[in-house]
This record gives structure tokens, C-alpha cells and sequence, in this order.
């Protein structure tokens, strides 16, 4: 079993014209999403090889407030879940690799005078790699890189990347 705490950043590939639009004052920011937090914990199933799978649950939220002039999503206003199939490769005591494919589900209140309705609800598609290491044993450091595919609504897809990072805390069951 093993549970992380992290931080990370996303870049939207794709930034449509009606949501973000460089020329309009408030409408420019929309490229980059906010920071985010992110717990997740998973159980990887038993195994002698180096090889290991599983399954795990995330759940992040924003750090700063997300959309165009006059309304969005304030701090701690949009929370994700991310159930996902895990992979690790062991190739040291010291050092694993990670990946995981997943499919996320968002939840957020919209604020402000929108022409939107006051709860957002998107999914997507997500795969993650990433690497850990140790220093204690059970407690480590990891580095992941993601990239995402979010449908915002009928007729809008975001693909997204993103970069997070933070601590790693391993639990061996024994037999």
C-alpha cells in the first residue's frame, strides 16, 4: 500500500477562442490552470517480481481561483477524483518507476455572474509516468509528468499537461 502528498501545475494544449481569447481583457489567463494539491493512495497487488500492478484513488483540488472576468472557480472550489490503474517497476530498493492510466472526475461550484450553471461537473482521460525515490525506506520523494484529455462539455475537448511532485510513504503488507 502507499500513499502521496503532492503539488503540480497544468498547461492546457488547447485554449478555445469563446473561453480564452489573448484580445480580451480578463479572457487572456486561461493557458495555464491553477496550481493544484493532490492526496492519493493505492494498493499494489502482491507480487515476487519486479513488476507490480494495482489500483488507486486521488483526489486534488485548486489552489487559486480559475476562469474569465467575472466568474470561475474560487480556491478549494473545484475537487477531483482520479480512479486509476496503477504500474510500478522496481529497479532498486532505492528507486522505482510509476505509471498510471486513469479516468478523472471533476466537480466544481461556479462563481460569479454566470451564464453558466452554479455546478460543473467534467471527465477525462489521463495517463501518468513518474519515478520515486527513497531516501528512508517507505518514505520517498516522486516527480510525475501527465497528460490529460478533458471533455469541458458537448462540443469542447481541453487536452492538458502537467508536472507535480511530493512525498511518497510506502506500506509493505507481509504475508
Amino acid at each position: 500500500m502507499f500513499a502521496s502528498a503532492g503539488a503540480g501545475g497544468t498547461v492546457r494544449m488547447l485554449a478555445h477562442a469563446d473561453v480564452c481569447d489573448p484580445g480580451v481583457p480578463g479572457r487572456e489567463g486561461c493557458r495555464f490552470s491553477p496550481a493544484y494539491l493532490q492526496l492519493q493512495a493505492g494498493y499494489l497487488f502482491d507480487s515476487r517480481e519486479t513488476f507490480q500492478h494495482g489500483v488507486g484513488l486521488g483526489i486534488g483540488s485548486n489552489l487559486a481561483p480559475d476562469g474569465t472576468t467575472g466568474e470561475g472557480i474560487d480556491p478549494f472550489g473545484q475537487w477531483v477524483l482520479s480512479p486509476r490503474y496503477l504500474f510500478r517497476l522496481w529497479l532498486s530498493d532505492w528507486f522505482q518507476v510509476m505509471a498510471a492510466v486513469g479516468v478523472p472526475l471533476s466537480f466544481s461550484a461556479v462563481s460569479g455572474n454566470a451564464a453558466r450553471e452554479s455546478f460543473a461537473f467534467n471527465w477525462g482521460a489521463e495517463l501518468q509516468a513518474g519515478a520515486v525515490f527513497k531516501f528512508l525506506h517507505g518514505l520517498g520523494i516522486y516527480a510525475a509528468a501527465n497528460a490529460a484529455m478533458w471533455v469541458g462539455s458537448a462540443d469542447s475537448i481541453w487536452p492538458t499537461v502537467s508536472v507535480e511532485g511530493g512525498l511518497v510513504f510506502d506500506y509493505e503488507v507481509l504475508p
